[in-house]
């Protein structure tokens, strides 16, 4: 594995594993009777899959800091919260980033 890594870029790479991981897919289809996957698509698929996923996560960074900044806090959260109908006062900044005006 480490010479295909020194051999591919970041995006390749990323695309490999998309490739690998809907060839399981189309595999647990055919074991689960299902309509299979045509096997020229996988590459083509996969790569859309890939730019996809990068277009949507830059946007959704850029344009969503609370969500993004809700994230993160979960990483140092010891047990589960949530709120309703309220946010956490430690937001309003970045609420008022992706909504300005609003409060």
């Amino acid at each position: 594995m480490q010479v295909y890594i020194k051999v591919l870029s970041m995006e390749d790479m990323a695309v490999l594993f998309v490739v690998m991981w809907r060839n399981w897919f189309r595999r647990n289809r055919i074991v689960h009777r299902m309509p299979d996957i045509d096997l020229c698509d996988v590459a083509v698929w996969s790569k859309a899959f890939v730019s996809n996923y990068r277009k949507a996560n830059e946007v959704a960074r850029k344009t969503n800091y609370v969500a993004h900044y809700l994230a993160k806090m979960a990483f140092c959260l010891s047990e589960d919260c949530f709120w309703i109908e309220d946010f956490p006062s430690c937001v309003r900044g970045y609420l008022q980033k992706d909504h300005p005006g609003c409060l």
